[in-house]
């Protein structure tokens, strides 16, 4: 199972450290199978935080810190324990993307639900599943692009099996 991701949106989470809240970002659109656009805060409770669920990511306190984090930026809590859920357009202009670049990806939902630097290394692959040409990139380069240091970024490529070639 996939989740429509966007590889602008998902670096520029990165970049602004932001990616627990655009995995729970991700997680809440999956489980918005109805495309509502909104979820019962509860519901993501029981289903993101209860032990033995499969799409146990955190502690509810966690969650509570995520909500807070990404409020104004991927979602909107309203009064009535809904947690609405932002566009794609909206949520580039929070993390002040100039525009997508690349078409969306598929990201596996499994890869959401790692610990956070799996997660961190599969929004820092996205970002080369979305390239157009195989044509070299420094790794200064990237880290300009997605915030990311040299080290980690190797240690990305370990996590999420990054092939890469030497220039």
């Amino acid at each position: 199972e996939t989740v429509k991701a966007y590889p602008s949106m998902l670096t520029a989470s990165l970049k602004h450290e932001l990616a627990a809240a655009g995995r729970i970002y991700l997680l809440a659109r999956y489980l918005d199978q109805q495309g509502k656009g909104w979820l019962p805060v509860e519901d993501m409770r029981q289903v993101l935080t209860k032990k033995g669920s499969a799409l146990r990511v955190c502690g509810w306190r966690r969650l509570r810190q995520i909500f807070h984090q990404g409020e104004g930026i991927f979602w909107q809590r309203d009064g009535n324990g809904r947690l609405w859920l932002a566009g794609a357009a909206k949520i580039g202009q929070n993390l002040a993307c100039e525009r997508f670049q690349g078409k969306p990806i598929a990201l596996p939902v499994q890869a959401l639900l790692g610990g956070i630097q799996a997660v961190r290394a599969h929004f820092y692959a996205s970002f080369h599943s979305s390239r157009k040409e195989a044509a070299p990139i420094s790794r200064e380069t990237l880290r300009g692009i997605t915030g990311v240091p040299e080290r980690t970024q190797l240690e990305y490529d370990q996590v999420a099996q990054i092939r890469r070639e030497s220039n």
